[in-house]
């Protein structure tokens, strides 16, 4: 793996967190992050196109690997120096269960969890930026 390429919901406050979060983070390899329905998403992955809004997160290797839900952000964290051990923890048989259960329960939960933590999706915080100017 060189490479992993991202595809988030960029209308989702804590997602658009977490896609910061990672970029704070050493890796292992780039990861860049591109916006699920987007122009740029539409042009590189046009078979993986989805709903809106987005319900799961994807993740593509360099070798054309599609990962989603809890194996994606289980790559992301595999991808991470300071966690990757917790993501061989996490894919082992007896914690893919849990690890399942908690990805699911965030994803279904993220817009409300967002509003709790203060978070916007980018599109709410460009059009908040629009209205100072």
């Amino acid at each position: 793996m060189k490479s992993l390429c991202v595809l988030y919901d960029s209308g989702c406050g804590l997602c658009v967190y977490c896609r910061k979060w990672v970029m704070r983070q050493a890796a292992y390899v780039p990861i860049e992050f591109v916006p699920q329905g987007s122009s740029e998403a539409a042009r590189r992955y046009p078979e993986l196109q989805t709903e809106s809004p987005p319900q799961e997160l994807i993740v593509i290797d360099d070798q054309g690997n599609v990962y989603r839900a809890e194996k994606a952000w289980l790559m992301i964290l595999f991808a991470l120096r300071r966690y990757r051990g917790l993501a061989i923890r996490l894919a082992k048989s007896q914690r893919i269960d849990m690890a399942r259960r908690v990805y699911h329960w965030v994803s279904a939960h993220r817009y409300s969890i967002s509003k709790r933590l203060w978070t916007r999706g980018e599109p709410d915080f460009y059009k908040q930026l629009d209205t100072l100017r």
